[in-house]
């Protein structure tokens, strides 16, 4: 999945954890890491730290199988208009986030 956010600024993002089977599962322990990278120096460049783990607590809402991260402005940093967000928890599928910052060009 692909969301637009601002460059440099908090924000929240908020996902489903899925089984294999495509079914939402609640109660998880779910870490975040993120990796950033830009147009001209992509992920797996020389000297790209790779992934990060994210700073905010990652939450469920309820008990929906949908969960929530708040994401710090160092997390979108301006200068990577990509952000890549893994999330994952033992024994259930990961999910990704693919975040862009760049502006839309028409």
């Amino acid at each position: 999945m692909e969301i637009q956010r601002v460059a440099a600024a908090s924000t929240f993002v908020t996902f489903p954890m899925l089984s294999n089977t495509g079914m939402p599962q609640t109660g998880l322990t779910v870490v975040g890491n993120w990796l950033a990278w830009s147009d001209t120096a992509g992920p797996a460049t020389q000297g790209n730290p790779g992934f990060r783990v994210l700073t905010g607590a990652v939450t469920e809402i309820g008990s929906s199988g949908v969960y929530t991260n708040a994401l710090a402005n160092t997390e979108l940093p301006a200068a990577s208009p990509y952000v890549l967000l893994r999330y994952a928890t033992a024994g259930i599928a990961t999910q990704y986030l693919l975040v862009r910052t760049a502006s839309f060009y028409t």
